[in-house]
């Protein structure tokens, strides 16, 4: 297992390394860092960059896409989230918990009123929501 190296990272949303990005996933659903590394790469590949700051995954269409559960679908404002989107994404809940179902039913729903994903949006959502179940 990774040791936590948190005294090393940054916390002001500056100069974030795909290790940064690694360690912060393992801290937090205990994946092996190189997991978070691997994903964090991809995404720093997609826009160039070595080293980020928070406000560079502001990249629609590049790192955040289409039919986001908690972003807009518009290229001004892909950080922030949407407070819109929360109500309806508790709601598809199924007895007040999310399980595959209910997460199936919350893809559908935003891809629904979104524009079309592109093939590789639609893998990227898929595994974001299974990301998203094993951190439950």
């Amino acid at each position: 297992m990774q040791t936590n190296d948190c005294h090393t990272r940054p916390h002001n949303g500056r100069n974030v390394t795909a290790h940064d990005i690694g360690v912060a996933i393992h801290d937090a659903l205990a994946f092996d860092t190189s997991f978070g590394e691997t994903q964090a790469n991809a995404q720093l590949g997609a826009i160039n960059k070595p080293v980020i700051d928070l406000e560079d995954l502001n990249a629609h269409e590049i790192i955040e896409h289409r039919a986001s559960i908690s972003r807009k679908d518009a290229p001004e404002d892909t950080i922030h989230v949407d407070l819109s989107r929360l109500p309806p994404f508790l709601a598809d809940a199924n007895n007040g918990f999310h399980d595959v179902s209910s997460l199936i039913k919350t893809r559908n729903r935003v891809e629904t009123l979104s524009p079309p994903l592109t093939p590789a949006f639609a893998q990227q959502s898929a595994g974001e929501a299974g990301l998203l179940l094993m951190a439950m």
